[in-house]
């Protein structure tokens, strides 16, 4: 009941005009997070605890492809699907680390039913994450499960092709860590027509919360990166 009042106040804020502050959803080990158990968390451009400083940007990919049959031959690559985690890492003004994710794929030819159904991310063990979102005005918002060890963040999706076509929030971590690195690693599952789904490992950096700070020269390097994520956004769109 509680949760149900906290998304309606925060419908009600936002309609009238007014920031609404995010409620957070604490990631408990071991558990899932219904769409319905975070509609309050959705995050308005100022809130102190999710906006302040970017730290870092970058995009992570994974890709899948298989030879199929059209009716008629073999055609190679007939079925070929990208996936895209663009990420940036901030420093709230409270001094949480926040994480944000835009999860998106490309089926690149076209041929049959294909799409990305999950993304997993590791690297989450020893902190205490909290969940927030912010996005379009009708979010797609996806379950999200955690691990039993605390380590791994799932992110499923229903159908496809809602990760093709838009509608997809930007998931939210806040992180009690000290400082952040990137060795954090992860999949994405690509469903290939008949061919079902397949985990694909993610290629290209990921943030991960740390106790050891990352050294300077690893922050001008995500500059670049950065730039170049940018660049392949403004691609895909």
């Amino acid at each position: 009941m509680k949760a149900i009042f906290n998304a309606a106040l925060g419908l009600a804020l936002s309609c009238a005009g007014f920031a609404a502050y995010a409620v957070p959803v604490p990631l408990i080990a071991g558990t899932s997070v219904d769409p319905t158990d975070y509609e309050a968390a959705e995050v308005l451009a100022g809130d102190p605890d999710w906006f302040g400083t970017v730290l870092a940007t970058g995009t992570a990919t994974a890709n899948r492809t298989r030879d199929g049959f059209d009716g008629f031959e073999v055609i190679a690559g007939l079925y070929n699907v990208d996936a895209f985690v663009d990420w940036t890492v901030s420093e709230a003004t409270n001094g949480q680390f926040v994480f944000a994710y835009d999860f998106s794929g490309v089926d690149n030819v076209g041929a049959g039913i294909n799409g990305v159904l999950n993304f997993m991310l590791s690297g989450f063990a020893g902190y205490d994450v909290s969940l927030a979102w912010t996005g379009p005005a009708f979010p797609y918002i996806p379950v999200v499960d955690f691990s039993a060890d605390g380590d791994t963040l799932g992110v499923g999706f229903y159908d496809p092709t809602d990760v093709l076509f838009g509608g997809i929030e930007t998931l939210l971590l806040s992180v009690d860590a000290p400082a952040f690195r990137l060795n954090g690693t992860g999949s994405a599952g690509i469903t290939l027509d008949t061919f079902g789904t397949g985990q694909v490992a993610l290629s290209g950096p990921l943030p991960t919360p740390s106790a050891v700070p990352l050294p300077a020269g690893g922050l001008l390097l995500l500059g670049g990166l950065g730039g170049i994520a940018v660049l392949r956004r403004r691609a895909r769109t």
